[in-house]
């Protein structure tokens, strides 16, 4: 079933109402009965994207990977490891209760590794790295800041033939500061006027 929903203060939706039945579970009712609501597209929305083709992992990078998880695999058990945030929680009670100046120090067991990890399989990294970045390339680098943008130089409003660019009607070209200055110097009142006020032909009509 399709319908055309609009509310007030907001744009019609073309949506598709799905039907779900009632679902009771041992008496209890676990799906109440009703219409999923599925939101369709204009036509204007659809859209043919020509996207660039995914690059695809190569046998040798899928082998490597394969040998870093075998390598790293071990026994999971969950009840062996503690929350963090609960043992801190915990610790700086103990410490409060106890009048301690320091809070005891404690092992998040739910972090990696690292030293381990490269203890195991460093080499078996390290191939992969290579395989899947380019050379020179370091994933652990920290990415340089940008260079800031080079300041554009401010115009001498005595350098500018403002009078030459409104014959050109260019006067939007140059700066506000320009603009000013010339306006003012011919006794034009510019107090409270916008640059898009000061290039108008009716402020260049009063000179």
């Amino acid at each position: 079933m399709c319908r055309l929903v609009a509310r007030r203060n907001d744009t019609p939706h073309l949506v598709a109402l799905q039907p779900q039945p009632e679902v009771v579970s041992d008496g209890v009712q676990t799906a109440p009965p009703g219409f999923h609501v599925i939101y369709l597209p204009f036509a204007d929305d659809v859209r043919q994207l020509s996207l660039p083709a995914p690059r695809r992992a190569t046998d040798e990078q899928i082998e490597a990977a394969r040998a870093i998880v075998t390598k790293l695999r071990f026994k999971y058990a969950p009840e062996k490891i503690e929350n963090p945030q609960l043992q801190k929680h915990w610790i700086n009670i103990e410490a409060l209760a106890l009048n301690r100046p320091d809070v005891e120090e404690f092992t998040d067991y739910t972090a990696p590794d690292v030293e381990r990890i490269r203890k195991n399989a460093g080499p078996l990294i390290e191939k992969f790295q290579e395989l899947v970045y380019p050379e020179g390339y370091d994933p652990l680098a920290k990415s340089k800041p940008r260079a800031p943008a080079a300041k554009r130089p401010k115009l001498d409003p005595d350098a500018v033939d403002v009078r030459a660019l409104a014959l050109e009607k260019k006067v939007h070209t140059t700066t506000m500061p320009v603009l000013k200055a010339f306006l003012q110097d011919a006794g034009v009142s510019v107090s409270g006027l916008k640059k898009a006020d000061l290039v108008q032909g009716r402020v260049w009509r009063q000179m």
